[in-house]
């Protein structure tokens, strides 16, 4: 053999390999790309699902342990979009903290259409507030919890259906 048909051949081999390897490469690649696309989805669904329910779990925890506190709803607004049929919305409230000044804070949130009657504009709710982060609201909807209203002369709290404080008389 001579010097020609040695390089020849040393040339068949390495375009041999490189376009084996190209085709492995193509090949590994498809099926990432179809594993992505198949499993991708299944995978965004449940973490979006996981993120949710971390979500409800706090709130809940809020709820039970947070400060308690009453709030004005000023606004409640549509947010167009709905989960499992109930409305997403937007509820504006002025919330009142036990010697706080108040303040206003947007809280968004699921409401069944059996409790939108509850926090229609006006309407005073109860709250539980993160003490750590006022920022943090959870509104405490539900037949077990009694409404409670804010004195704004001696900073206390009573039944709303009181029509005075009972600590100072101031009408309610």
């Amino acid at each position: 053999m001579d010097a020609g048909g040695i390089i020849g051949a040393v040339i068949g081999i390495v375009v041999t390999i490189v376009t084996v390897l190209i085709t492995i490469v193509a090949v590994v690649f498809s099926l990432l790309i179809t594993l992505v696309a198949t499993i991708g989805p299944f995978i965004l669904i449940f973490w979006l699902l996981k993120k949710q329910q971390e979500k409800k779990a706090a709130e809940q925890k809020l709820l039970e342990t947070g400060e308690r506190a009453t709030a004005t709803v000023l606004a409640l607004e549509e947010t167009g979009m709905l989960i499992n049929n109930q409305p997403l919305v937007n509820v504006k409230l002025q919330v009142q903290r036990q010697g706080q000044a108040p303040y206003e804070h947007t809280h968004q949130m699921v409401l069944s259409m059996l409790t939108i009657p509850q926090v229609q504009p006006g309407t005073l709710v109860n709250v539980r507030v993160d003490p750590a982060n006022p920022r943090r609201v959870a509104i405490a909807l539900g037949k077990d919890v009694e409404v409670e209203a804010y004195c704004q002369y001696c900073s206390s709290t009573f039944p709303a259906d009181e029509l005075k404080c009972p600590h100072c008389g101031a009408a309610n």
